[in-house]
């Protein structure tokens, strides 16, 4: 009984389904269409005047969906998420998506003239939305708020938080209906509680399941589905009676996962007495990772130390490439076979991929891929350096050369050819890795039981008090004497001592410290309800926070003017100004994931041609395809 079932794609599915009763709500009237969006226009569109280009991402999740009552349009969302996507319901396209600073969902709900759109954080408070905008709308509250915290549950599992409640079981007498459940089966609910999935319906090949209704206590819709291109049985769901909508959520250890799939419902027979229902799928086919990419293989995106490029790689051992598109202007720069674990410059301009290992009888084999000025070249990497464990790999500004360290031993050699220049036997202990390696090829390590600096090849001392953090000296390094350190420039070691004001510091805190000495990261407790409170830019000089980002993944870029913070619910980027806390561009890796598009500050968009898909033209609840015609009004020119 166990749900294995995967869903339909590519195909327009009617089966015929049983149902007692009509379950069809009246359906309310049409919202109007209104003008506006959430994101600032640039001016002269015409008549495309009030539009935005709006991304069809995944943003928020799919682990609970909520069918609007004028069954027009529905949100989709999951627990702790960000924001929920507003979607129309005939045409899957995303509206909007719906945001608040610090929000993480605990509950939602719709008005019952599907004008606005409610949320509820894990600390109570509520925010709520124009449904037609996205603007934030002033109205109280509502009395019927949806818990999304715990929708799927597992009947008698190990894990007390997840286990199906015995109140709802012997509320709804599901243990008398179903008798064959089974520990750890599926039982899935609506928003509303209404209705739930129960397990799967005989055997699992018949990919089946049948819609409950625990109110009237019987089956609502049976479905029995044609095919298992890409996707599981419903881990999240919404019946409405007209419509069933369900789905998988982003992020699941298989990637070919369906976004979501709606189903029409039409009944058919007499007005009174059991009535015979048709189910048509509409909507849904969309592996989020599509069949025939890579082997559907999960990709690793991040953007390069100075903010120009995205990249792609370092995923599953024998992914077949490593990319990278320059986010000034779309284009793929690097295209890098197969894959393995790269490194690119803090300017941006010289990338080096590291190859997994191979074996050719006893001994270990291993290469790597270089590319600088548009050349490209591929060596063997010292013998020295080759290894099954993952270690940093550092490239020199002027990317003449590169250097890693596997135990106690530092190499340094040519990107040309992979001839070695020198090896160092650094020794054991607290020794960090790879700090900073010269233009000259020689490498930076500091030892933080000893308070030493490995610099020219040789140990020297370089820490005056215990508590004392070693750095690098940068050349735009800013020296500090305020509330958190006081600096200590080391120039002939090429070192700056930051003597902590505040007790010990953890040789971690070098990751958290901009280039320039100006500012550090500092990343919030989580709360009580397991909910992260973000990230905290602090000025080192008085202490004061600068500013703070709802995320908790977030890093300097390599002009200290900047932060990247990566957003795990739109699966992308988005690039801060440090000195005004302003979001310039948010950066999404496209559906394909051979791209990206870009939303900026000001409305316009960037993306990797010849790819479009990923946007949509809205105004209220009107929408147009992202052509030609739009692309002149919402295409920002080339930086460069």
């Amino acid at each position: 009984m166990t749900v294995v079932a995967r869903f339909a794609a590519f195909l327009a599915m009617a089966l015929i389904v049983f149902a007692c009763g009509s379950a069809n709500p009246t359906l309310a009237e049409e919202a109007q269409a209104a003008a506006g969006g959430t994101t600032v226009e640039s001016p002269g569109r015409g008549e495309l005047k009030g539009f935005v280009a709006t991304p069809q991402t995944e943003a928020g999740g799919n682990r609970a969906f909520l069918i609007a009552p004028n069954s027009l349009w529905f949100i989709a969302t999951s627990p702790r998420a960000s924001g929920a996507r507003l979607i129309d319901i005939n045409n899957g396209i995303t509206l909007r998506i719906l945001t608040s600073p610090g929000l993480h969902i605990a509950a939602v709900s719709i008005s019952s003239d599907s004008k606005t759109v409610f949320a509820r954080d894990y600390d109570g408070h509520s925010v709520a939305w124009d449904a037609a905008t996205g603007r934030p709308a002033s109205n109280a509250p509502p009395a019927d708020f949806h818990d999304i915290a715990k929708l799927s549950l597992s009947y008698e599992s190990n894990d007390a938080s997840n286990r199906v409640p015995p109140e709802l079981l012997s509320r709804h007498h599901l243990q008398s209906h179903f008798p064959q459940l089974k520990q750890f089966d599926e039982i899935t609910l609506d928003p509303a509680q209404d209705y739930a999935i129960v397990g799967s319906v005989g055997d699992a090949d018949w990919k089946a399941f049948q819609i409950w209704d625990l109110k009237q206590e019987r089956t609502a819709v049976f479905f029995r589905l044609a095919s298992d291109t890409c996707g599981f049985s419903p881990p999240a769901f919404d019946y409405d009676g007209k419509h069933l909508v369900f789905g998988n959520s982003r992020g699941e250890s298989e990637p070919n996962h369906l976004d979501f799939a709606v189903f029409e419902i039409a009944y058919f027979g007499p007005d009174k007495g059991p009535k015979t229902a048709r189910a048509t799928q509409t909507l849904g086919n969309k592996c989020s990772v599509p069949l025939d990419f890579d082997g559907g293989y999960e990709q690793n995106f991040s953007i390069a130390p100075g903010g120009e490029l995205i990249l792609r790689g370092g995923g599953i051992p024998g992914s077949p490439e490593w990319a990278a598109w320059d986010l000034r202007n779309g284009r793929k720069v690097a295209s890098i076979r197969p894959d393995g674990y790269g490194t690119v410059s803090d300017d941006d301009r010289t990338i080096a991929v590291l190859h997994d290992i191979s074996r050719d009888g006893s001994s270990l084999r291993q290469s790597m891929t270089v590319r600088r000025g548009g050349k490209q070249a591929t060596f063997e990497i010292p013998r020295s350096m080759r290894s099954e464990n993952w270690r940093p790999i550092v490239l020199s500004p002027n990317g003449h050369w590169i250097a890693s360290k596997v135990g106690g031993t530092v190499a340094v050699w040519s990107s040309d050819n992979g001839k070695t220049l020198r090896e160092h036997h650094v020794g054991d202990g607290r020794i960090s890795d790879i700090l900073r390696l010269s233009d000259a090829g020689d490498p930076l390590l500091i030892n933080d039981d000893e308070g030493t600096v490995f610099v020219k090849g040789t140990w020297r001392p370089a820490r005056s008090e215990k508590s004392g953090l070693i750095v690098p000296l940068t050349s735009n390094f800013h020296a500090q004497c305020g509330v958190i350190f006081c600096d200590r420039i080391i120039a002939e070691l090429g070192v700056v001592e930051r003597k902590s004001l505040k007790g010990p510091l953890p040789e971690n805190l070098r990751r958290d410290l901009s280039a320039d000495g100006r500012f550090m990261i500092v990343r919030l407790d989580y709360t009580a309800s397991g909910v992260s409170r973000g990230t905290d830019i602090v000025d080192v000089a008085d202490g004061h926070i600068v500013m703070h980002v709802d995320k908790d993944d977030v890093r300097f870029l390599s002009d200290s003017l900047h932060i990247v913070a990566r957003d795990a619910d739109f699966g992308g980027f988005v690039e801060y100004e440090i000195a005004t806390g302003k979001q310039l561009w948010m950066a999404i890796p496209n559906w394909r994931q051979d791209g990206f598009h870009m939303i900026l500050a000001d409305g316009r968009v960037r993306y990797t041609p010849p790819r479009t898909a990923d946007l949509w033209l809205v105004r209220g609840f009107e929408t147009r395809p992202f052509d030609a015609t739009a692309a002149k009004q919402f295409v920002a020119p080339p930086d460069r």
